[in-house]
């Protein structure tokens, strides 16, 4: 497999269910689909934990969104799913852990194709400054707990804390970079040079297909803060942007999303942007805008939010 070589050679490798990797899934899937058997727990579970035990790992981590925008719309539900999956993994012998995580707001500011890959690479390019200030709190947070669960189940540093801390050091030295950069041109990725003035010199960078034609300004009606009360509408406004599938033969439009530029819990002001709707398509303004409309709710007073990692169970 291609893939087994780029992770020999490369050491990381980003890669999704095949005729070669559990093959019947996508088939047992179909059925499911067929049969109204989606939801059941059981099934989510073997289906997830299958593709992942084929593929020869030993050690597992698994972060199971909970909220709005993910599968898992309540925590019990959540905590079934991770349970089921994690006995699976220990009967096959693997070293598991589950991170329960938010998404009762969309994980980071950008949401879409090219854009949520422009958004990590800002990211493994920030500064110490910029890492600290709030701009990445819910990506930082979310994923420095993975990846220093990835570092302890390896026997790499079993101080989670410690961890974290030499997550970031490999972020500022342009190290995690150089490693993402790595990634992307053994997966056939295509890379050119841009000089970045922050950092003084000239970098390589994955060529994205971002090239929308238009962006919509979506503004706040009153004053008060900000809430997202149904994430899963902005899965919806950005399918229907054309930035995800409705069926499977629908062609996606990579360049599409949004940049928010407010989250939940911040304060704004009447006219104030929320954020930037990124379109080719004019026609599609007008379901998009209604289904953000669902999404978002301006509140009074500022309400309690939930930790952006919400449990870790082994």
């Amino acid at each position: 497999m291609d893939s087994l070589r780029i992770l020999n050679n490369v050491g990381a490798c980003m890669i999704t269910q095949t005729t070669d990797l559990a093959a019947a899934d996508k088939k047992i899937y179909a059925l499911r689909d067929v049969t109204g058997t989606v939801p059941s727990v059981s099934l989510i579970a073997s289906s997830i934990m299958s593709k992942k035990i084929a593929s020869g790992v030993d050690k597992i981590v698994l972060e199971v969104m909970c909220g709005s925008g993910a599968f898992s719309k309540n925590e019990n539900f959540a905590r079934e799913l991770s349970e089921k999956m994690l006995a699976i993994g220990k009967e096959a012998g693997k070293g598991c852990v589950a991170i329960i995580t938010n998404m009762d707001q969309p994980l980071g500011r950008k949401v879409g194709n090219a854009l949520e890959v422009e958004e990590a690479m800002e990211f493994l390019l920030a500064d110490r400054e910029l890492l600290n200030s709030g701009t990445y709190a819910d990506l930082k947070e979310i994923t420095y707990e993975l990846v220093a669960h990835m570092i302890r189940l390896a026997g790499k540093g079993n101080d989670t804390y410690e961890n974290k801390k030499r997550i970031e050091e490999v972020i500022l030295n342009g190290k995690a970079y150089s490693k993402f950069l790595e990634i992307v041109k053994a997966q056939g990725g295509h890379t050119r040079g841009v000089y970045m003035e922050h950092l003084g010199k000239s970098i390589d960078v994955p060529v994205l297909k971002n090239n929308a034609k238009y962006m919509k300004e979506i503004k706040a009606d009153k004053e008060g803060y900000l809430k997202y009360v149904n994430t899963e509408e902005i899965g919806n406004a950005l399918v229907e942007l054309g930035g995800g599938r409705n069926k499977k033969e629908d062609e996606i439009d990579l360049s599409v999303g949004f940049i928010l530029k407010k989250k939940t819990g911040d304060k704004v002001k009447q006219g104030e942007t929320i954020m930037q709707m990124i379109f080719n398509d004019k026609d599609k303004v007008e379901k998009t805008t209604k289904c953000i409309s669902k999404a978002l709710k301006i509140n009074a007073e500022k309400e309690l939010e939930k930790p952006h990692v919400i449990d870790i169970i082994e």
